[in-house]
């Protein structure tokens, strides 16, 4: 996951992805998995102040000491959260599949990768 921001807009960008087994590729099983997971990650999804309070008690109950951001820190998601009130939020999701490309998809995958992409924009409370 990633957030920037600039003057008017705060973009939460969402990765989801699917570590490949041993063979990376077109495993249809694999991406079943990560659009399963990406379908499942919609729920609480689409509000900032619930993402940032999420996160927020994610990195308090770290076990293991260290910070879990790669860059910025628990200070600057409540200084976003502040912020965030005054801006349009944007969301990006995005599916990451190790190996597999856009040239010559299996339909299969299409037709699952399209599923996923509708049940985004039917759920509830998606902007």
């Amino acid at each position: 996951m990633a957030i920037e921001e600039t003057d008017d807009t705060v973009t939460v960008l969402l990765w989801h992805l699917k570590y490949s087994q041993a063979v990376m590729g077109r495993r249809a099983d694999d991406l079943y998995l990560v659009c399963g997971q990406a379908q499942k990650g919609v729920k609480g999804t689409w509000s900032l102040k619930n993402l940032i309070n999420h996160l927020t008690v994610r990195e308090t109950s770290h076990l293991k000491g260290r910070a879990r951001f790669i860059r910025g820190s628990l200070n600057d998601l409540a200084t976003l959260r502040k912020a965030a009130r005054r801006k349009f939020i944007e969301y990006r999701i995005g599916i990451v599949q190790p190996g597999l490309n856009g040239e010559n998809i299996p339909a299969e995958h299409l037709a699952l990768l399209g599923a996923t992409a509708t049940s985004y924009c039917l759920s509830p409370g998606v902007p």
